[in-house]
């Protein structure tokens, strides 16, 4: 067994062995301090976790394997004895195995084989501040199996950068231990790609391949001004392989003496990534090329250098598409410090950031947690079978309501849950396979209807479950892909076949045929259909738009039905969502699966063109149209319904056709009446508001009616005022007339208009003689709010507006009965009009 040389962890580790024996404990450590390496090492030789196992949880494989292998070399022994590891398709463990250390998503499978967690003394959650969906989900289970069962099990929760209230809340007899780290200074520099150096070129994603070009040029920079290993932190894999291929470009024309370039990601297998962790010879200088899988766990050696692009990649979940969604965005302040931490590990440093100072600044806190930002289907399925749920889970976050209801919507459709959402006969057998629901639907498929093609069923789902391997086998037909594993066995996916086959205990012979393929995923993925549209895109059966990548639109261009088994929504691309995995539909196929499920609805509507309620027969599956005819309307209540809500939707603008002129002055009217007065109870029936109850008033008017035309015709003023009571309809005459009673006897209308600021004015035309002997004011309502009166000429021309006829008579009337004698001398113009006989003749017929 090797001498350790002191870390900072040694400090702490006399007092946190004294409290785990009987408390949880929450320990803060920076990187380099030892807590991944020494602290499990040390916890091993407590007494009271002699004879039970250590699980130390990690998130990803490549650290789980890398320290593993680390802590096995400081006992002098082989990994699989006293340390071991359990990720998902690799395992290294036996009977002598007392530190085990696993992903997040492994614990939580191995809880739902052993709820009680038996022969389990601790559980340490390394890592805790990346804050996966599985480490929250695999906390809160622990600390149910520790209050229901376990009082006994002591968890660990251990974290470089955490915010420790949340934790503490859900622990809160937790002790709680801080450890200084081990790093040494770190220079920054900051190398932000400035905006004159991205050139405009058509359609092309000018600033990505601005950024891969700059960020070339600065690992160059790095490369000539510094010494030791390079460590290039990127998005994303698409990033990394197109610098990858620039860099060995440059190392085989010299650029870049003895180096090897090494790229370091989730997809890569086991083998490709330890490359990426071991020493290369000595006098060979490395670069690794690496997304953020690298932040956290791993330390490789003689790394000195960062190049941080401040990009990452992170799947979100899009619950109106039920699919994932490719974000790239800005990383955290937490990250970026993460990722410079890196060079500062075993050295002094040096970190270079592809942004500005002042932008550091600006960067948020920390990552959002994944549980409120994920697919939480598999999940719920699990709690489901665990006896809990997400409300009841002790968790630092919850998902929303959206995201359970679109995983219970999806669980539901494949018969895994109940009417009253509790977990189906069907549900609790998917639950054993811990996976996606819907890879558990297809396990269930090989145990039952297609066990003779269990095999194929177990290519589909590594194909699915695993990495990617579209660029391997040259297609994103999963046809074509099964057939590349048929004839490739040493692909790295064959571990995961390999691991499904042992399940279901059949031997792995790959001369199996495809002839069920079709039949298969059309059980499954039944919402995944899609037919092609006249534009070249494919409209899901589950109502969806997907498109093939523009450079692969020629090569699929005759394919009429597929299923799209995965699709991204990239954030830099608009519009549909992208094919990334597919199968072609044989007609056959789908020429029997629409016979079978197919349905035939009435399709009842608005025809904006003609203005009328229409009918189409249609046939669907799902939201994709196979076949549709006109037929008649029916009289029905959503025909009456829908013309309703055309007519509401139209609103006040419905009541300026010209065959509602006088209506619309009648609501105008209703509308200055409530506003006007004082304690009146006529209704609200302002222009904005009047059909903001329409199902009760006029829906019953609508009965046969099925145009616009007809509509039109109705007896709107009846119908109006039918919302009127008798007072109400006394109040209105009384107080609101519609006309002005002259004193020559005649009657003229009184105008009512009320604008958007519910502003009322009330305005009357009439000629001036017909006004005399009249002294007083004009009003309306019981508040006598004033008319407006445009006094005219007898020729009908206006002289002047007043609402105090009185000052009138008294004032400007002089004025106008000069005027008026000298163009109408025929007319009466008396000296004192207040006092005089009102007329609409001439003199001489008076």
């Amino acid at each position: 067994m090797r001498t350790p040389s002191l870390l900072p962890i040694d400090k702490i580790l006399g007092e946190l062995s004294q409290q785990i024996i009987n408390h949880d404990c929450i320990l803060i450590a920076p990187p380099g301090a030892g807590k991944s390496t020494r602290l499990p090492l040390t916890l091993l030789k407590l007494s009271c976790f002699t004879h039970k196992l250590i699980i130390m949880l990690q998130p990803r494989q490549v650290a789980a394997r890398s320290i593993a292998q680390y802590l096995s070399m400081q006992l002098g022994q082989k990994v699989g004895q006293h340390i071991g590891y359990h990720v998902r398709g690799d395992a290294k463990y036996s009977t002598q195995t007392r530190l085990l250390i696993m992903t997040e998503g492994m614990l939580s499978a191995r809880m739902q084989q052993d709820p009680e967690l038996s022969d389990v003394a601790l559980i340490i959650f390394d890592e805790f501040h990346e804050r996966s969906i599985y480490s929250d989900i695999a906390l809160g289970l622990a600390l149910e199996i520790q209050q229901g069962l376990r009082e006994d099990l002591r968890l660990l929760v251990m974290s470089a950068t955490l915010e420790v209230k949340p934790v503490q809340d859900l622990l809160p007899l937790a002790k709680l231990l801080e450890c200084e780290g081990r790093s040494y200074p770190i220079q920054y520099i900051y190398r932000p790609l400035l905006a004159s150096n991205i050139q405009h070129k058509g359609q092309r994603n000018t600033k990505q391949f601005a950024l891969r070009n700059w960020l070339i040029k600065v690992i160059e920079e790095a490369f000539e001004e510094h010494e030791g290993h390079i460590l290039v932190f990127l998005s994303g894999a698409s990033d990394i392989f197109f610098v990858q291929g620039r860099l060995k470009s440059k190392i085989e024309n010299g650029i870049f003496p003895n180096t090897i370039v090494a790229p370091l990601l989730g997809i890569l297998s086991a083998q490709e990534q330890q490359l990426a962790i071991d020493v290369p010879p000595k006098g060979v200088r490395k670069i690794v090329l690496a997304t953020n899988i690298a932040e956290t766990s791993l330390t490789i050696d003689g790394v000195s250098v960062v190049i941080d692009s401040g990009l990452e990649k992170v799947q979100k979940f899009n619950i109106s598409r039920g699919t994932n969604m490719l974000v790239e965005q800005a990383i955290s302040k937490a990250s970026s410090t993460q990722r410079a931490g890196r060079a500062g590990r075993q050295q002094a440093g040096i970190c270079y950031r592809l942004w500005d100072e002042q932008k550091q600044q600006y960067l948020v806190q920390a990552s959002k947690p994944q549980i409120t930002d994920m697919d939480i289907s598999r999940e719920l399925l699990m709690l489901k079978e665990w006896g809990s749920s997400f409300d009841d889970l002790p968790l630092i976050d919850k998902p929303s309501k959206a995201q359970v209801s679109a995983a219970s919507d999806l669980l539901a459709q494949l018969g895994f849950i109940n009417a009253d959402k509790s977990l189906s006969l069907l549900g609790k057998k998917a639950a054993k396979f811990s996976t996606h629901p819907r890879l558990a639907k297809l396990l269930l498929l090989a145990q039952h209807e297609y066990h003779h093609d269990a095999l194929l069923i177990i290519f589909i789902v590594s194909i699915l479950e695993g990495k990617f391997i579209s660029q391997d086998a040259g297609s994103l037909d999963i046809e074509a892909q099964i057939r590349f594993l048929q004839s490739n066995s040493r692909h790295a996916i064959h571990s995961d076949i390999k691991r499904w086959a042992k399940h279901f205990k059949i031997p792995v012979d790959c001369s199996f045929e495809l002839s069920s393929l079709d039949n298969i995923l059309l059980a499954s993925f039944p919402d995944a259909i899609a037919k092609q549209k006249p534009d070249g895109g494919y409209l899901m059966s589950s109502g969806n738009g997907i498109e093939f990548h523009s450079a692969l639109v020629n090569e699929n261009m005759h394919i009429e039905w597929l299923i799209c088994l995965e699709q991204r929504i990239l954030s830099t691309h608009g519009g549909n969502a992208q094919i990334s995995l597919f199968h072609r539909l044989s007609p056959q196929s789908i020429h029997n699966h629409i016979n079978e499920q197919k349905t035939r609805s009435v399709n009842t509507f608005w025809d904006k063109q003609n203005e009328k309620i229409a009918s189409k027969q249609v046939d669907a599956l799902g939201a994709i149209i196979l076949n549709e005819q006109a037929i008649s309307t029916p009289n029905s209540a959503k025909a009456s319904t829908l013309l309703m809500q055309h007519i509401s939707e139209k609103g006040a603008h419905f009541f300026e056709h010209e065959k509602l002129i006088k209506v619309r002055e009648f609501i105008m009217r209703l509308e200055c009446a409530r506003l006007l007065s004082a304690n009146t109870t006529i209704p609200n029936m302002s222009p904005l508001r009047i059909f903001d109850d329409a199902e009760n008033w006029l829906l019953p008017f609508l009965h046969n009616i099925t145009s616009m035309k007809q509509a039109l015709n109705l007896e709107w003023m009846s119908i109006i005022k039918s919302r009127l009571d008798y007072s109400q309809q006394q109040e209105l005459e009384r107080e609101f007339p519609a006309y002005f009673k002259a004193p020559s006897g005649h009657n003229h209308p009184l105008h009512y208009t009320v604008n958007s600021q519910e502003e009322c004015s009330v305005t009357l035309a009439i000629r001036m003689q017909e006004l005399y002997g009249l002294n007083k004011a004009i009003t309306v309502g019981n508040k006598h709010w004033p008319v407006t009166i445009s006094i005219l000429s007898p020729a009908q021309r206006e002289i002047q507006k007043t609402q105090d006829l009185p000052g009138f008579w008294e004032g400007s009337y002089k004025a106008v009965q000069k005027e008026m004698k000298g163009r109408y001398p025929k007319h009466f113009w008396p000296d004192e009009p207040a006092h005089a006989k009102p007329t609409t003749k001439t003199k001489k017929n008076m």
